[in-house]
């Protein structure tokens, strides 16, 4: 399940490339739809050798230099990236990812909006609070 869902991150970021303006809402659907999944076990993923997001970024590293060139040129690799990130922190309890179903124009236009709730603002003492987390705790709202 843990190479899976980046995989279907990755394959989904693909998707999105041809509309910039939605990347991000579609990777925080996404990444919604993950965390409230049956098969997302967050226990799993803590035992497994590497974290969600590292995963993720070894998907697109060249295996002949090592190098992570995707993560400075293409959006939907970089939304995708945030949202593994946002994975890890919830596998941690740090954060919660949740959705509410808002509507316009009487109801004819419906959709969810994620949000992510920092619940621990204590660092991880790990890449992931200079990656996102410590913004996150940070910040005034902190959803």
């Amino acid at each position: 399940f843990f190479f899976a869902c980046c995989g279907y991150v990755m394959a989904n970021s693909l998707v999105c490339v041809a509309a910039p303006a939605e990347i991000g809402q579609s990777f925080a659907a996404l990444t919604t739809d993950i965390f409230h999944s049956a098969h997302f076990d967050k226990n799993h993923i803590l035992r497994a050798h590497v974290s969600f997001s590292q995963a993720y970024c070894l998907l697109w590293q060249d295996p002949d230099t090592g190098d992570l060139d995707g993560r400075r040129s293409c959006g939907a690799l970089q939304a995708g990236l945030i949202c593994a990130i946002l994975l890890d922190l919830a596998c941690l309890d740090r954060v919660v990812i949740t959705s509410q179903e808002k509507q316009m124009l009487g109801g004819l236009m419906k959709w969810k909006a994620p949000s992510v709730s920092v619940v621990d603002p204590t660092p991880t003492s790990s890449y992931l609070d200079e990656a996102l987390f410590t913004k996150l705790a940070g910040s005034k709202k902190r959803t």
